[in-house]
C-alpha cells in the first residue's frame, strides 16, 4: 500500500483496511520529505499493540514509481519480532535468532551513514553465517547528515540496525552496470570509509586526474558530487562483479565513501551509462526470479539513490524492467515495494558472503 500523507489518523485508517493479524508485522518505508511525526506514529501503533518496523529513506518505491514524500505499508507474516541492535566498535551483542532449517531471510535495515557498517556486517555474518539469506539497505537522508532513521516499537534511532527474520528463503539479484574506466589502484591509506591515499599519493589527486580527463570537466569547491556520481570505485573481489563504493565528499585530499574501503584494496575507477545501468536492473530481476520459491509473496527492491541521481528521468526505465520481468514470469500481481538507499545489503548468491554495496540494485524475491 502506498499513500502520500503525513496524517497519522489516515495512516491508521489504511492499516485497518489491511486487517493485520497477530501473525503479521507491518513494514513502513517513509520518504525523507514526508513530514509525518514518527515518534507520535510509534506511540499510536503501540497503543494498538501492533508489531512493526521501518526506516526513513531518500525515496520510497512502489510499483514503477518512486517518491520522496511517499509512505508505504506492507504486511509481512512472521512469528518473529524486529530487533534493534546498536552498531559500535568492539564487541557487538547479537541476539539468538530463529532460523528454521536455513529457510529464512534476515532483513536488515540500518543507518546508512554509520561509520560502523563494515564491522557490524562482519559480526553479523560471523554469527549467523549461511543460516539464512540476507537482504536490506541503508536508511538516511540525502543531505548526508546523520539523524535517527530506523524505528521499531522501541523508538526512532540512529547508529543502529533493525534485524527481522522472515520465515521464507529469499532469492536476490544483485547488479550494478558500471564498467571499468581506469585502474587498478591500490588503496595505500584508508580509515574506515575514507580513502586518504591511492598508489602512495593523495586519493583526490589520482581521482581528479582520471575524472577530469574523461569528463572534460573540472572539479570546483561546489561540484564534487555532480561529477563523482558518474565515477564510482570498484573493489575487486572473488565475485562476478566489482563491489562498488560511492565517493560522496572530498575532505582536503581524501575521499569519503558510503561503505568501508579496506587498506590495500585493489580499486578501479568505473563509469556507466544509462543503457548499462538499466540493463543491469533487468539482469538483477532475472537473477532474483530464476531461483525463486514456488510461492512468491513479495518483491523487495533496494536501489541506490545515486542511480536515480545519475539516470534522472530515465530511472523509470530501471523500475519498468523489473515490472516487465515479473510479468514475464506471470507474477504481475506482485507489486514491487522498496526504497532508494544509502547502500544495499545482500548475500552474494547462494550461501554467499554478506556484502554492503553502493550504486547497485538488489531485487529480492520472497
Amino acid at each position: 500500500m502506498n499513500i502520500h500523507t503525513r496524517s497519522i489518523p489516515e495512516v491508521l485508517a489504511q492499516i485497518e483496511k489491511l486487517s493485520p493479524s497477530k501473525d503479521d508485522v507491518l513494514q513502513f518505508f517513509i520518504g525523507e520529505k514526508n513530514t509525518i511525526d514518527i515518534p507520535k506514529l510509534i506511540d499510536e501503533l503501540n497503543k494498538k499493540n501492533l508489531r512493526f518496523y521501518g526506516g526513513v529513506y531518500p525515496s520510497v518505491i512502489y510499483k514503477g514509481e518512486h517518491s520522496d514524500k511517499g509512505l508505504t505499508i506492507e504486511k509481512i507474516t512472521s512469528p518473529n519480532n524486529p530487533i534493534v541492535v546498536q552498531m559500535k566498535e568492539g564487541s557487538i551483542k547479537l541476539p539468538t535468532l530463529n532460523f528454521k532449517d536455513k529457510n529464512s531471510t534476515l532483513l536488515c535495515l540500518l543507518d546508512g551513514l554509520s561509520a560502523h557498517i563494515a564491522h557490524f556486517l562482519d559480526e553479523l555474518y560471523n554469527t549467523y553465517s549461511d543460516s539464512c539469506t540476507y537482504i536490506g539497505g541503508g536508511a538516511g537522508y540525502l543531505d548526508f547528515v546523520q539523524k535517527p532513521c530506523v524505528f521499531t516499537p522501541q523508538g526512532l534511532v540512529q547508529d543502529a540496525a533493525i534485524l527481522f527474520v522472515i520465515p521464507t528463503k529469499s532469492s536476490s539479484g544483485v547488479k550494478h552496470g558500471w564498467e571499468e574506466l581506469k585502474g587498478p589502484f591500490v588503496a595505500t591509506e584508508t580509515e574506515k570509509n575514507t580513502i586518504h591515499g591511492l598508489n602512495w599519493v593523495s586519493a583526490f589527486d589520482v581521482y581528479k586526474e582520471v575524472v577530469e580527463e574523461d569528463s572534460g570537466k573540472t572539479f570546483t569547491q561546489n561540484n564534487f558530487f555532480d561529477l563523482a556520481k558518474a565515477y564510482p570505485f570498484g573493489i575487486k573481489k572473488d565475485y562476478e562483479e566489482f563491489v562498488v563504493r560511492d565517493p560522496l565528499l572530498r575532505e582536503n585530499q581524501s575521499l569519503i565513501c558510503i561503505g568501508a574501503v579496506p587498506k590495500n584494496s585493489v580499486l578501479t575507477i568505473l563509469k556507466g551509462n544509462k543503457k548499462t545501468l538499466v540493463d543491469a536492473a533487468r539482469q538483477a530481476a532475472i537473477q532474483g526470479l530464476s531461483k525463486r520459491n514456488k510461492n512468491v509473496n513479495h518483491c523487495l527492491i533496494f536501489d541506490c539513490i545515486s542511480r536515480v541521481l545519475f539516470l534522472g528521468d530515465d530511472f523509470k526505465d530501471e523500475l519498468g524492467v523489473v515490472l516487465e520481468e515479473l510479468k514475464e514470469k506471470n507474477l504481475d500481481h506482485i507489486i514491487p515495494n522498496g526504497v532508494l538507499t544509502l547502500g544495499e545489503i545482500s548475500s552474494f548468491g547462494d550461501g554467499g558472503k554478506l556484502e554492503f554495496f553502493n550504486k547497485t540494485i538488489v531485487v529480492g524475491i520472497l
